[in-house]
């Protein structure tokens, strides 16, 4: 066994080692091309090129061309799928198979202008080979490598780049691929009188938004609150740009779903979104607002998705990374062309949605008012057309036997943006021209892969867009949508044809099927709980002033931008605090007496009382006193007294009392009363009440009592003197009553 084991042990290692330069190879290869690649950049091609049409490319070299130079180009075998273009990028090129060099002396081949452009022809052929031509004998995607070759033969600039032999005029062109194109601009609301500037990232999306081509088929989510902070003529450039796009809805102010929905603010993210929609709506040269898809750039859970769902949208949009950290991903197998399915739940009939007040109700539409109704019961995945809204998109697939072919489910079709195209339009390593030819050579290769087997049941659509918030390069989208309709390889739309022209992923004979994480990405319990805290003392202390100045309709109009979810926790609660000092300042105005003693002679009498209002406005407050053990009275108690500016203020407080003594009596300041009653402005101040002189009644009934024991007393007095008398006589011997002491 050990024998055997040193024998195969050296074929072990040096297949490693095959193996190793097999997988790092075209890695190496790919930074050495790179750094060529940046010596010799695409100025402007076209993708597309006409049977034995000259090939026009101009590049800038990083150096002049010296006298002894040659550019040479070599074409190579088609390309038939995305793995082999990214292969050629990377400079593992198929096999050559045509090559020609060009003279820079020659002017016709090679032309210099005074920026340093070099403007190179190339003649192509099909049929004939010879060496002046290069030939591309067939359709197909052929990757092209230019080269600029010294006298000693050593390449000093490379630049790969591709082009796409059209079919001779009259054959039958090949199906093409449906493309979306998908730009985000989102900002954290502006607060009620606060002119807050726009954040530079998004006033640079919005200038590169302008400068798209007008009529471009853009699909564009954006806050419809950004709308009102720009001026009118950004607003009619964005008018223009999109008079072929759609705008996709948005609340007023943005609220993400997930966020909402676990925070139990479905009624108010129902709502903006109703408003959101309107304010588009009321810019006419915007057209109406979609709802039928969602771009979720920060991430969704299933809970979010549901309350869409129920809100009529029938296409949800995830960026790549949120798709593969979903359950049920295909990792680096995923067909991004294709639909997945997302099961938001296992349960229920999926039949119910939710109307403007945030009920279910029963008829399976979301009625917004003014808005159509969207009906949204279908769950079977039976419509062949794909069109249905069900949050099932068949796309004629008749391998739908997972959750959602089930009638207890409700799932959502869900479309991931390309990582790959998406990454070349921001890659900084390429110009402008050839990160757009790589993206259009990109979307031939995935038409081409297809090709024989696209039809109205075998539908493929891409997402081009950036991963997450912003708008793609104006530049590099307007030369990828030139050069891919040039080809024919793409028919570009807008997102609510999406779902149409795309059809069911399949794993396994069955729907891929996602499922998203059930916690939000932010929690806003906390700061509700401290909103709605707030929002409770709102209307108390706008009870107390006399002018308010706009300053409630301030607070509550802040309190609720507060809830966006765009806005920080930190900048969230500075705003929170802000108004909690400037109610605090109100009522801190307001001074109550300190600690006096009181004395009243009669049961009814005005109570002398002072208050004093240290601040430059008039302001509203409702006394209330009361006496220990209900000892007193105060008939005119709550009522409200208006204290002038700058000054203290005396009056007067009728009270009756019930006996005499001392006792206490709390002075108590509160707020006029509100929607949420009697709030206190001030600490209770304890006052002491002297009652010593009742009269009425009780005194007549005193005086009477006395008056009778005074006369029991006298006549138990006159009857004691006559029985002492009466006993005296008696001892004392009186002749009469004594005879017999006579002698």
């Amino acid at each position: 066994m050990k024998s055997r084991f040193r024998l195969l042990a050296p074929a072990v290692i040096v297949a490693c080692i095959v193996l190793m330069v097999l997988t790092i190879g075209p890695s190496a290869s790919a930074h050495v091309h790179a750094a060529d690649a940046q010596k010799l950049t695409l100025v402007h091609q076209d993708l597309a090129l006409a049977v034995n049409a000259d090939l026009v490319m101009i590049t800038h070299p990083s150096t002049p061309l010296a006298a002894t130079d040659v550019v040479r180009i070599s074409a190579y075998q088609p390309i038939t799928d995305r793995d082999g273009l990214r292969r050629a990028i990377a400079g593992s090129t198929t096999k050559q198979i045509d090559r020609v060099e060009l003279d820079p002396s020659q002017p016709a081949s090679i032309v210099t202008v005074p920026n340093g452009d070099l403007t190179i022809t190339v003649r192509t052929e099909s049929d004939s080979s010879s060496d002046a031509k290069l030939r591309l004998s067939g359709t197909g995607l052929y990757p092209v490598v230019v080269e600029i070759v010294d006298g000693a033969g050593h390449v000093s600039g490379r630049l790969v780049t591709f082009v796409d032999r059209l079919p001779a005029p009259g054959t039958d062109p090949a199906q093409s691929i449906g493309v979306a194109l998908i730009a985000s601009i989102t900002a954290p609301p502006s607060l009620p009188g606060a002119k807050t500037p726009l954040p530079p990232d998004v006033t640079a999306a919005l200038n590169e938004l302008q400068r798209y081509r007008a009529g471009t088929p853009l699909s564009l989510s954006i806050s419809p609150e950004i709308l009102g902070r720009i001026d009118p003529a950004e607003l009619g450039a964005i008018a223009t740009v999109m008079v072929n796009g759609k705008i996709m809805s948005r609340p007023s102010i943005p609220l993400d779903p997930s966020a909402a929905t676990a925070a139990q603010l479905d009624d108010s993210f129902i709502q903006r979104l109703f408003e959101g929609e309107k304010m588009v709506a009321d810019n006419a040269d915007l057209g109406q607002a979609s709802r039928t898809v969602w771009f979720a750039p920060h991430g969704i859970t299933n809970p979010g998705a549901l309350l869409l769902r129920k809100l009529g949208v029938q296409l949800l949009v995830v960026t790549a990374d949120q798709y593969l950290h979903a359950v049920g991903n295909n990792g680096p197998l995923t067909d991004y062309s294709q639909l997945f399915q997302t099961v938001l739940s296992a349960g229920g009939n999926g039949t119910s949605t939710t109307d403007a007040s945030g009920s279910v109700n029963a008829s399976g539409t979301a009625n917004a008012a003014g808005t159509a109704d969207t009906t949204d019961v279908d769950t079977t995945g039976t419509n062949p057309t794909g069109t249905d809204q069900t949050g099932v998109a068949n796309g004629g697939d008749s391998a739908d036997n997972g959750l959602c072919a089930a009638a207890t489910s409700v799932c959502i079709p869900t479309a991931a943006i390309d990582p790959a195209l998406s990454a070349r339009l921001t890659d900084s390593s390429l110009s402008d021209e050839q990160a757009a030819l790589y993206t259009a050579a990109d979307l031939v290769a995935y038409r081409d892969f297809f090709a024989d087997s696209l039809s109205p049941t075998n539908r493929h659509a891409l997402l081009l867009g950036l991963e997450g918030d912003g708008v793609a390069s104006a530049a590099r989208i307007t030369r990828t949508v030139d050069m891919a309709e040039g080809t024919g390889a793409a028919t570009f739309i807008t997102i609510d044809r999406f779902q149409q022209s795309s059809g069911q992923s399949i794993t396994d004979g069955r729907p891929t099927q996602l499922q998203f994480p059930q916690q939000p990405p932010l929690d806003l319990r906390g700061r509700v709980a401290a909103l709605q805290a707030l929002s409770t003392q709102t209307p108390a202390v706008e009870s107390m002033l006399v002018e308010d100045n706009g300053r409630t309709a301030r607070w509550s109009a802040t309190i609720q931008t507060l809830y966006s979810s765009s806005i920080t926790d930190a900048d969230a609660n500075s705003a929170t605090l802000s108004i909690e000092n400037e109610m605090a300042a109100i009522k801190a105005c307001i001074v109550a007496p300190a600690t006096y003693t009181f004395t009243l002679t009669g049961g009814s009498s005005s109570l002398p009382l002072r208050l004093t209002n240290n601040c430059g406005e008039p302001l509203k407050v409702s006394v209330h006193l009361e006496a220990a053990a209900e000892k007193m009275e105060f008939p005119l108690n709550d009522a409200v007294q208006e204290l002038p500016p700058h000054a203290p203020w005396d009056f007067t407080f009728k009270v009756i009392a019930r006996t005499n003594g001392t006792f206490d009596v709390t002075f108590d300041v509160f707020t006029p009363k509100s929607s949420n009653g009697l709030v206190l402005v001030t600490p209770s101040v304890t006052i002491k009440a002297r009652i010593n002189a009742l009269t009425g009644l009780p005194q007549v009934l005193t005086g009477a009592g006395l008056l009778i024991l005074l006369t029991w007393w006298v006549r138990n007095l006159r009857r004691a003197r006559r029985a002492r008398r009466s006993a005296a006589a008696t001892s004392g011997g009186h002749p009469v009553l004594n005879p017999g002491g006579a002698s």
